[in-house]
């Protein structure tokens, strides 16, 4: 069981290692400042292009007791179609496809393997439950709403305007 686990971790890591590398001459072509990419547009009612901070997560705030962990959030890259963020420990990387009617779709998801515990690793799974499940979104005075279906909303973001 465990040389299972580890080898479904070996090959998560090779598969992010060769979408990183595959899509680094893209990226290096139209590489931005973070200032840049994600200017405030607070006129863009748009889901690409923005820095989205987790602040909810099935029905429950999130708040972290300790401040040395950074923002869960994610951002979708509007070329190539990517998504990146981080999960509360580790980092992911996939991509997603918008379709008529604010649905969503991710796929090809890879997570970062490193060792977690406590609140952090809780609240990874459930982001990372989350990302499996939904099939729609939307957005309202710069909040991003994940669902499935008709279900109470799975996640909430808040855009973060850089200036």
């Amino acid at each position: 069981m465990i040389i299972m686990k580890n080898l479904i971790i070996l090959v998560a890591g090779i598969m992010f290692a060769i979408v990183t590398l595959s899509s680094c001459k893209t990226q290096k072509a139209n590489t931005k400042t973070s200032s840049q990419a994600y200017v405030d547009d607070r006129n863009n009612n748009e889901i690409v292009n923005k820095y989205w901070k987790l602040i909810e997560i099935q029905g429950k705030p999130v708040v972290f007791e300790n401040k040395d962990i950074g923002e869960l959030h994610m951002i979708f890259k509007e070329e190539d179609n990517i998504v990146s963020g981080f999960l509360g420990c580790n980092n992911f990387l996939g991509h997603f496809q918008l379709l008529d009617g604010n649905r969503i779709l991710f796929s090809k998801m890879t997570v970062m393997s490193k060792m977690c515990f406590g609140e952090s690793m809780e609240i990874e799974d459930k982001f990372i439950e989350v990302l499996q499940m939904v099939d729609n979104y939307n957005i309202n005075d710069n909040i991003l709403t994940l669902n499935r279906a008709r279900m109470a909303p799975l996640a909430r973001f808040e855009v973060v305007y850089m200036e």
